[in-house]
């Protein structure tokens, strides 16, 4: 593994002590408090004619990375909570010809970890 190395940027003009304390900032600001985490969340798909399924299907075949989703949970005190989605796994099934199973896994990361932009 290699060293990071931080030298001056010179689209800010900032020196490279000046660039380190900013990111030793960010680190701080960002990641003083706790925050909810969630270790695994699926969508899963609905049959077509449940009124929900275009919903549902939207949001599964359009999530991409650095989305936000907003997500409540009843357990955990995860409660109007805003994550990024970091990446994703995705698994798909012909169940019969009027209907694919598929599974949406997002990686999530809350919000408020970049809440506080230093380097502005």
């Amino acid at each position: 593994m290699g060293d990071l190395i931080i030298k001056n940027n010179p689209d800010s003009g900032r020196s490279g002590q000046e660039e380190c304390l900013l990111f030793a900032k960010y680190f701080v600001e960002n990641l003083k408090a706790p925050h909810k985490q969630i270790r695994q969340v699926t969508f899963k798909s609905i049959h077509p004619d449940d009124p929900r399924a275009p919903a549902v299907w939207n949001l599964m075949t359009q999530m991409d990375i650095s989305d936000k989703l907003n997500l409540s949970v009843d357990a955990g005190g995860v409660s109007n909570i805003n994550y990024y989605v970091e990446g994703s796994r995705k698994v798909v099934r012909v169940l019969n010809p009027e209907f694919d199973y598929m599974e949406v896994s997002p990686n999530l990361s809350p919000e408020a970890l970049y809440a506080t932009n230093v380097f502005e």
